[in-house]
């Protein structure tokens, strides 16, 4: 039997060449690997690109350049290409030249300012009539005196009812008598005639009513005084005359370049 070669974990599996493949100073063409590793123990710089297993590669012609950022080794690469051709500026298109300005009509002045024609004069007004006297009021007839009230005829007093004497007590009779007769009871004592009723004084005759005070009259109405006419109306100052704009200044065509 060979030899084995089983490493110190059991298994024989070849290494993953990590590490720097291209040093500073030296020239790579874009895509090639600049370094191979596990983490970001070098971070991409200028024109360099990172992959999903953190390799670093060149994305353009040029030098590899190694620095220090931050406590940051950075990988960066300084481009060789040459630069792109400036694109030929086209000439300019002359620009046409440009219409005249009419030159500026004056507006014609204002017509003057007619000035309003001064108002009526306040026409007073006519004191109001004096008001009609008020009539005095005439008095009331007096009143007829009441007539006096008929006595009444007077009523008969009724009879006052005497009240009947009280019955003597019954004597118990004795045992073994008989009773003794019913004595009838004595008739009552006639009554006293009533007195006549006195008739009532006749009443007093009414007094007649005092005709009212007549009702004094009223005093007429003093007229107001004139109203004061209204001055009249100043008119205005007429405006000044508009002054004419000056015209503007034409534009000056710009001269053709030369080619």
């Amino acid at each position: 039997m060979g030899k084995s070669r089983a490493g110190v974990n059991g298994r024989n599996s070849p290494g993953q060449r990590r590490g720097v493949k291209i040093h500073a100073g030296e020239t790579v063409h874009a895509g090639s690997i600049i370094v191979r590793q596990v983490g970001s123990h070098f971070h991409a710089g200028v024109n360099v690109g990172r992959g999903k297993d953190f390799t670093l590669f060149a994305k353009e012609n040029g030098v590899v350049q190694f620095h220090t950022a931050a406590g940051r080794r950075i990988v960066s690469i300084k481009s060789t290409a040459p630069a792109a051709p400036a694109v030929p500026v086209k000439p300019a298109v002359p620009v046409a030249s440009a219409v005249p300005v009419k030159p500026f009509k004056p507006v014609a002045s204002a017509a003057p300012f007619k000035p309003v024609a001064s108002a009526a004069p306040f026409k007073p007004v006519a004191p109001a009539a004096p008001a009609a006297a008020a009539r005095p009021i005439v008095p009331a007839a007096p009143a007829a005196p009441a007539r006096p009230v008929a006595p009444a005829v007077p009523v008969a007093a009724a009879k006052p009812v005497v009240p009947a004497a009280p019955a003597a007590p019954a004597k118990p009779a004795a045992p073994g008598a008989f009773a003794a007769p019913f004595k009838p009871v004595a008739p009552a004592a006639p009554a006293a005639a009533a007195r006549p009723i006195v008739p009532a004084a006749p009443a007093v005759a009414a007094k007649p009513i005092m005709p009212a005070a007549p009702v004094v009259a009223a005093k007429p109405i003093v007229p107001a005084a004139p109203v004061v006419a209204a001055k009249p109306i100043v008119p205005a100052a007429p405006a000044a005359p508009v002054k004419p704009v000056a015209p503007a200044v034409p534009v000056v065509p710009p001269a053709p370049e030369k080619k």
